[in-house]
């Protein structure tokens, strides 16, 4: 008996989720050390940054690696709202 595999999840195909999967991590791992992470602020950076290059460089891998970013950021501002701050990262200093 054949297994049938279907050939998009959620309405994506393969190549485009592994490249969604790279641009999460990749815009965890490179932003971290320069705008943070899970902070309101690294969200909104990598939000914008999600929405402004794929209107700069028209092409397919940027693309889906820009969708892996805008996840990410939209993780960051979940992550600030709930941590109550923009750059806390859940540590209130007094």
């Amino acid at each position: 008996m054949a297994i049938n595999v279907p050939t998009k999840v959620a309405g994506f195909d393969y190549s485009e989720l592994a490249l969604i999967t790279l641009g999460k991590i990749g815009g965890e791992k490179l932003a971290k050390p320069v705008i943070g992470n899970g902070t309101l602020k690294s969200g909104a950076i990598k939000i914008a940054a999600a929405f402004l290059l794929p209107m700069v460089v028209k092409n397919s891998i940027v693309n889906g690696v820009m969708k892996g970013v805008a996840i990410d950021g939209v993780e960051d501002v979940v992550l600030g709202f709930t941590r109550g701050g923009m750059d806390t990262q859940g540590v209130v200093r007094i």
